[in-house]
This record gives C-alpha cells, structure tokens and sequence, in this order.
C-alpha cells in the first residue's frame, strides 16, 4: 500500500471529490455534492494514495487537470483468485458524509452492498 499524500487546500476546488467511476453503484443515489459536510465544501477527502494495478479508481480529488485517487477499491491477489477486497478510502469519517442527495446515510451501506457483491460474484472488478 502507498502512503497518504495531502492535496493542497488551495484553491477550494483542489478538495472537491469526484466521482469518476461508480460501476459499483457507491454513489449513484447521493446526488450532487456529496462530498460537503453541513455547507462545508471539501470535507470528504483531503488527500489520495497510489492504488495497486488492478484498482478501481472510484473518485477524485485534486486539481481537475491532475487528479489524484481519493477512493479506490482492488482485490487482493491470492493463488485462486478468491482473495478478499480492500476498499480505501482517503479522508475523514465516512459514517457522518453525505448530508445531501436522496439517500443520504447511505454511504457506507452501500460500500458494504458493493463489497459483498464482489464477494460472492455478482460484480465483477
């Protein structure tokens, strides 16, 4: 694993988290700005590290002209096949984001849904 690297604050829009790739269905029902916190602009993630080759880059953060990983997910390489799957996530308290978008809470419900789907075969990375 890579270490945590910070993006600068500056400008504001360095701290924005996009999504970039949702095949999973992680973020699909949060609506538009996510990644705020009560107003707050930013608060999700503050930073990314290196995915290992074979990682789903899930989102971005960092300038929009160079992007870093904010979240990625990738399954641990084992002779079968059938290792587990490490969901990382760069950035603060995952329980209390979002605030916004139809369904809220469910953040981390649906990282739990997507990585036992992966689990028993129904997604595929």
């Amino acid at each position: 694993m890579a270490p945590f690297r910070a993006v600068p604050p500056r400008p504001f829009t360095n701290i924005e988290v996009r999504v970039r790739d949702d095949r999973l269905q992680i973020f699909s029902d949060l609506g538009d700005g996510f990644d705020g916190w009560r107003g707050v602009f930013g608060q999700y993630a503050r930073g990314w590290s290196d995915p290992p080759p074979g990682a789903i880059w899930l989102t971005d953060v960092g300038p929009e002209a160079d992007p870093k990983p904010a979240d990625w997910i990738w399954q641990y390489p084992t002779l079968n096949g059938c290792g587990g799957y490490v969901f990382m996530h760069n950035g603060d308290n995952m329980t209390r984001y979002p605030d916004q978008g139809p369904r809220k809470e469910a953040l981390v419900a649906n990282i739990a849904v997507a990585l036992r789907k992966l689990s028993i075969g129904e997604l595929l990375l």
